[in-house]
C-alpha cells in the first residue's frame, strides 16, 4: 500500500534532521580538532621563543611583544614570526578546521549521493534503466539515492512492459496478416473470375448469386477480423478500477456466471471455495475478473464432455481462479500458443463460424493488466486446467 502524505513529510523531515546533525557533527569536531592545534602550536611557540631569548640573550621571557621588538640579536624575525602565531595561529588553525571539515563532510557525505544522483540521470536521460544506482550512505542523500533507486526500478518494470506490449502488438499483427490472407485470396479469386467471364455472358445467375454469396462471407469474415483487432486495443488500453468487494459477494458472482455460461447446456458447472481471508474485502475490478472467467468458460464450453469445475482461492495478496475441464485437453502446441492471438486448431470450417481464437488470449491481457498471469496445463486424469491469478491487494 502506498505511504500517506503525512508519513512521506514525517520521513523527509527525519532525513534532513539526520543530514544537518551529520554537518553539525562535522563541524564541532573540526573546531575540537582546531581547539586542540591552536593549544599544542600555543605550548609550542611558547617554548621555542623562551629557548631563542635564553640562548640569544641570556634571559627569561615575561610573555610581552616588547621584549622581542626593542632588542637586536640573532633570529629575531623567527622569533617575532613565533610570536605572531602564539597570538594569530588559532584563527589560521580555525579555518582551516572549517574548511578540512566542509571537505571531509562533503566527500564522505553528499559527493557520493550526488555522483550517484547524476550519473542515474544521465543514465535516465540516454533511455538506460539496468544499471542500478550504487549508494550505501543511510543519510538525505543515501535516502534520495534508495527513493531514485526505486524510480529507476519502477521505469525499467514500465519499460518491460511496453517492451512485451510491443512484441505482443507485433505477434497479434503477424497473426492477424497470416489470417487474413485467405479470405482476401478468396475475395480476389472470385472477382477475378467474375470479372473474366461475366462480360461474356456466360455465367448463370445462380452462378453469379454463388460467387457474390461467397464474396459477402468473405467480406463478413474480413470485418469480423477487424473488429477482433479493435477488441484487443482496446483491451491494451483498458484502465483497472478496483473497489473493496467480500468473498461471499465475488464468489456468488462466479456462481451467476456459471449460470449463465452452462445453464443452457447439458454441463454441469460447480463453483468450490479454497484457501481465503475473511478479514479483509478484496481490491479488485470486479468487471476485468468476471470477464476473464467468462472468456475461459467460454473455450471450456466446447472442449468439455459433461463437466467444469472452477475452483477460488485467495493466497497473500493473489486471487486464483482455477477452470478445468473433461475434455480431450491441450495439445503439445496448445500448451505453448493456445493465449496467443489468433490461435486455432479446429478445422477452417469451425473457425469461419465465429471463433477466432482470441478467449484466452483476452483472458491472459486481461489478467496481465490485473497484475496476474494466465497459465494453461493438462490434467493427470483428463482434461485441461486454465488457471487465471488476479492481484487483489
Amino acid at each position: 500500500m502506498a505511504q500517506s502524505g503525512e508519513s512521506v513529510i514525517d520521513g523527509l523531515r527525519n532525513r534532513k534532521i539526520l543530514f544537518w546533525r551529520k554537518f553539525w557533527f562535522y563541524l564541532l569536531a573540526g573546531l575540537g580538532g582546531a581547539a586542540a592545534a591552536s593549544e599544542f602550536i600555543k605550548r609550542l611557540c611558547e617554548i621555542w621563543i623562551e629557548a631563542l631569548l635564553r640562548r640569544q640573550l641570556g634571559i627569561k621571557w615575561q610573555g610581552t611583544y616588547t621584549e622581542l621588538i626593542n632588542v637586536s640579536y640573532d633570529g629575531k624575525r623567527l622569533t617575532v614570526f613565533l610570536y605572531h602565531m602564539l597570538r594569530y595561529g588559532v584563527y589560521f588553525v580555525c579555518f582551516a578546521a572549517i574548511v578540512i571539515a566542509v571537505v571531509l563532510y562533503y566527500r564522505h557525505c553528499v559527493k557520493p549521493g550526488m555522483l550517484a544522483l547524476s550519473q542515474l540521470f544521465l543514465q535516465i536521460k540516454n533511455g538506460e534503466y539496468s544499471v542500478p544506482v550504487c549508494c550505501t550512505e543511510s543519510d538525505l542523500f543515501g535516502d534520495l539515492c534508495a527513493e531514485a533507486e526505486q524510480a529507476r526500478q519502477l521505469l525499467l518494470t514500465r519499460q518491460r512492459m511496453r517492451n512485451a506490449d510491443w512484441e505482443e502488438q507485433r505477434k497479434i499483427n503477424a497473426a492477424f496478416a497470416h489470417d487474413i490472407r485467405t479470405p482476401l485470396t478468396v475475395v480476389r479469386g472470385y472477382t477475378d473470375f467474375l470479372l473474366k467471364y461475366l462480360p461474356s455472358g456466360r455465367l448463370t445467375d445462380c452462378q453469379i448469386f454463388e460467387k457474390v454469396r461467397l464474396i459477402s462471407e468473405q467480406e463478413s469474415r474480413l470485418n469480423a477480423f477487424c473488429d477482433t483487432m479493435s477488441v484487443l486495443h482496446q483491451l491494451e488500453e483498458r484502465d483497472v478500477c478496483r473497489s473493496p468487494l467480500l468473498w461471499e459477494e465475488l464468489i456468488l458472482a462466479f456462481q451467476k456466471q456459471a449460470a449463465a455460461v452452462f445453464g443452457a447446456t447439458n454441463l454441469s458447472a460447480e463453483v468450490t471455495e479454497g484457501v481465503h481471508e475473511q478479514s479483509r474485502a478484496l481490491l479488485v475490478d470486479l468487471s476485468v475478473i468476471l470477464e476473464t472467467v467468462d472468456n475461459i468458460c467460454s473455450n471450456a464450453l466446447r472442449h468439455a464432455g459433461k463437466k467444469v469445475e472452477i475452483f477460488v482461492e485467495q493466497e497473500k495478496e493473489f486471487l486464483t481462479v482455477q477452470i478445468k475441464d473433461d475434455g480431450k485437453g491441450f495439445s503439445n502446441r496448445a500448451l505453448l500458443s493456445a493465449s496467443d492471438a489468433y490461435f486455432r486448431e479446429e478445422s477452417k470450417d469451425a473457425a469461419g463460424k465465429g471463433h477466432f481464437g482470441l478467449g484466452l488470449t483476452i483472458a491472459r491481457i486481461l489478467c496481465e493488466r490485473h497484475g496476474g498471469s494466465l497459465t494453461i496445463v493438462n490434467s493427470v486424469k483428463r482434461g485441461a486446467i486454465v488457471t487465471a491469478v488476479f492481484r487483489c491487494f
